[in-house]
């Protein structure tokens, strides 16, 4: 039974390498908004926080992610930030758990391909809520080429 672990921002420097190879996978499915050491970066100045999914028997990491509070008028959402590793689905209650204690009252991510909001909604009964469209400040510039 993996266990979740929320690892304080004042050890940061002693997990975030157990959780990276985990998290490094997530960035695969994204779009270089933020590179590995950013990420680390702003976990270790509590901008985010790093949970891990850890087997207690072997004190192995199985996945990890970051979330990252945001405050609405009305409600405190986990946004999720980058999530990855095996097994997230079995630490997931105990996330959720988490989240009620800390205050928040939703659990948020943004996804890049339609097949992990697929996934996302299997594993976690997560819904799409938006779709999120960008524009490229410098596109004008790269479309005049």
């Amino acid at each position: 039974m993996l266990k979740l672990f929320v690892v304080p921002t004042h050890l940061i420097q002693n997990w975030w390498d157990i959780a990276e190879p985990q998290i490094v996978k997530a960035f695969e499915k994204g779009d270089d908004e933020v590179r590995p050491d950013e990420l680390r970066m702003q976990v270790a100045q509590g901008q985010q926080q790093l949970l891990m999914g850890m087997n207690p028997e072997t004190n192995e990491c199985h996945c990890a992610w970051t979330v990252q509070s945001i405050m609405y008028c009305r409600e405190k959402v986990a946004y999720i930030t980058y999530i990855g590793g095996r097994d997230t689905k079995h630490v997931w209650p105990q996330f959720i758990e988490w989240c009620k204690l800390t205050g928040h009252t939703k659990v948020q991510g943004s996804v890049r391909d339609e097949s992990i909001m697929k996934l996302w909604n299997k594993l976690y009964g997560m819904k799409k809520k938006y779709t999120t469209v960008e524009y490229s400040i410098n596109q004008k510039e790269q479309n005049d080429t």
